[in-house]
């Protein structure tokens, strides 16, 4: 019993061990022990494999084996089921899951292990994935459906069981007794040959950087090889990822003097949406950036900030800063984004601008500026930036964005009305319009199209242009030399092919516990966000208006020559894209497919499109890569087979645990 032991259950406890080496090195936030818990693991896994391989378990012990991954799985269910009723527990999920799929890859082995034959049951699954993957992209083609969604996910996420089903049951119909039926390398070649069709089909029907293609094919080619041997280092390399995402997730900086006004101090307030918060920074105010609780993402890099300590002239040396991400005009005056920010459901509303939510009650300051940048989330920028990152062109649905402008500006003039109300006459506000974020004609690296480019360029324009105008109707200042900040620095996206002040595509993970940390839904925040160098340049814009000013901050006079010019027309998209015969989505003459629906119509039909586009060359990618492969398990198998037969003579060879 004890030799039994320490076979197989001693490999086990070090797999736990490390994995708990992993997540408490994680939690703690230290990179150099999960590089070692990631090395335990990895080792202890590996050896808890080659045990079971070499100790065989005789029939009446083959169920007791299935303890411990049965186990691991019943636990980590358990702990994702109470999850929600223990509430955000750190590291909860992320234990859960790593425990959950641990044990089915187990299971999955032990399953290979067995004498039975796994083709049959493999195809089954294979093809049951296969039709619940082709009916939900039928059903995704047609419009956004969650049922869709969920039948593809489920048919990507359970191939990998038939995957490694038919894995083995072809490498012991292949090599049933140790002499290979045909040379394992004209099979080689051919895989090698469906990789390299495959790769330069995608990079050409399917419309994919060619840079994007290969990449793509070289992490296929690695997954399936992972999941094709049998061993789990498809699910080890997930929580070690995993852990090491947590652990380099950006700390939040605790602010400074000029941040946390003292009392009577004369500061400027800075309202507004990411724009003005300061999103696309690597790092933020701590408390402003926790998925869930407070997501407003203040940065000390934001351009207001930059701004107080600069130590300009006309700027005051300390920065009431409520700005928030994801803002509305609304949430200025009447609704609280989060719980604890300082603006809240308070008689009279800006009431509470005096008090910062890391300032304690009765710290009364006094304001010399207001600068204030909102409207972009009302003119639906982030339903526009996903909808331009991603498949499809999206200037074909602008016209919908163009017809929202006027929503935009009567919230505007709500906004602006009720600022003007509380604070009266006396206290200068400034309106900040948006810098324009990338040129007008494209360049080969970005992910947008020209068409794209020209539309966004066009948009933020007209969306200026009704800040001017709602600003000048309330006897509001504005900086219009913002609009064209990033342009003057040459930092606009395809301005130049690096160092813009813009992110692109931004990935930087948020605060908080390590399950929303881990999630790639919460990493693309920073994307089509000024980053430091852009906020750099955008503190320049605002610095050297009010220098120019000094009586803005000085004597408080309102703006002089402000006028009504009345509202801007809303050109039709096209005059905007500046073509007559502009196809999209409203147009009466052509108009292109999946517009039947809204915006998310049209992008799920996008996705499905392109998805249709890619099967075959995927295919090609991934069948290539399991034959590759399999002539790969083929071979360690004699080798291993050889090997004990050499050195341990009378042993019986052990020949279906393979790779």
């Amino acid at each position: 019993m004890r030799q039994r032991l320490r076979r197989w259950w001693l490999p086990a406890v070090f797999v736990a061990v490390s994995l708990g080496v992993l997540t408490v090195s994680a939690a703690r936030r230290s990179l150099l022990g999960v590089l070692l818990g990631s090395v335990l693991l990895l080792a202890s896994s590996l050896w808890w494999q080659d045990r079971l391989r070499q100790h065989p378990a005789a029939a009446a012990e083959r169920w007791r084996r299935l303890i411990v991954p049965g186990l691991l799985v019943l636990t980590g269910v358990a702990l994702l089921l109470a999850r929600p009723l223990l509430g955000r527990t750190e590291g909860l999920g992320f234990i859960g899951f790593c425990l959950l799929f641990l044990g089915i890859g187990q299971l999955l082995i032990e399953l290979r292990s067995r004498a039975w034959r796994p083709l049959r049951p493999g195809l089954l699954v294979a093809g049951l994935c296969a039709v619940a993957f082709l009916a939900g992209l039928i059903g995704f083609s047609t419009g956004f459906s969650r049922w869709a969604l969920i039948a593809m996910a489920a048919g990507v996420l359970v191939s990998p069981i038939g995957l490694s089903l038919v894995t083995e049951g072809v490498a012991r119909w292949q090599d049933p007794d140790g002499r290979p039926r045909r040379p394992r390398l004209a099979a080689a070649a051919l895989g090698a040959v469906l990789v390299l069709a495959g790769t330069w089909w995608l990079a050409g029907t399917a419309a994919v950087d060619p840079r994007a293609s290969l990449i793509l094919a070289a992490v296929l080619l690695l997954l399936v090889g992972a999941i094709a041997t049998n061993t789990p280092v498809d699910v080890l390399l997930l929580i070690v990822v995993a852990a090491v995402v947590w652990a380099s997730a950006p700390r939040g900086v605790s602010p400074t003097e000029t941040f946390v006004p003292d009392q009577d101090e004369t500061v400027m307030v800075a309202l507004g949406d990411s724009y003005m918060s300061g999103e696309g920074a690597q790092r933020f105010f701590n408390g402003t950036n926790f998925k869930g609780r407070n997501e407003c993402r203040r940065a000390p890099t934001a351009y207001a900030a930059l701004a107080v300590v600069s130590n300009g002239d006309a700027v005051p040396d300390d920065l009431a800063f409520v700005a928030c991400s994801g803002a509305e005009g609304r949430h200025i005056y009447e609704q609280p984004q989060h719980s604890g920010e300082p603006v809240g459901r308070s008689e009279g509303g800006l009431d509470q601008l005096r008090h910062l939510d890391w300032l304690g009650e009765g710290k009364d300051f006094e304001i010399a500026l207001i600068i204030v940048s909102i409207g972009g989330n009302e003119a639906l920028f982030g339903e526009i930036g996903r909808s331009c990152v991603g498949p499809g062109d999206c200037s074909e649905i602008g016209a919908k964005w163009l017809r929202n402008l006027d929503q935009v500006r009567f919230s505007l003039d709500q906004t602006y009305q009720r600022i003007r109300d509380h604070v009266g006459t006396g206290t200068p506000v400034l309106v900040v319009p948006y810098p324009i974020p990338l040129n007008a004609d494209g360049c080969d690296w970005s992910l947008l199209t020209p068409t794209e480019h020209r539309f966004i360029n066009r948009f933020v324009v007209q969306l200026d242009r009704v800040l001017a105008d709602a600003a000048a109707e309330a006897g509001l200042y504005y900086l219009g030399e913002m609009s064209t900040a990033l342009e003057q620095e040459r930092l606009r996206i395809c301005d130049r092919e690096a160092q813009v002040g813009v992110n692109l595509i931004g990935a930087n993970p948020v605060e908080g516990h390590l399950d929303e940390n881990v999630n790639p839904r919460n990493w693309f925040h920073n994307s089509l966000h000024p980053n430091e160098r852009g906020h750099l340049a955008m503190r320049d814009a605002l610095t050297q208006w009010l220098d120019r000013r000094p009586e803005v901050t000085a004597n408080r006079r309102d703006p002089v020559g402000a006028q009504d010019n009345g509202p801007p027309g809303t050109p039709s998209l096209e005059q905007l894209m500046g073509d007559p015969n502009f196809r999209h989505c409203d147009s009466q003459r052509s108009r292109p497919g999946h517009c039947g629906g809204g915006v998310r119509h049209w992008l799920a039909g996008q996705v499905a499109d392109l998805i249709w586009r890619s099967l075959g060359p995927l295919a090609l990618i991934i069948a290539g890569s399991w034959v590759l492969w399999l002539q790969g398990i083929r071979a360690w198998r004699r080798h291993r087979r050889a090997s004990r037969q050499g050195d341990v003579r009378g042993v019986r060879p052990v020949g279906v645990a393979g790779a």
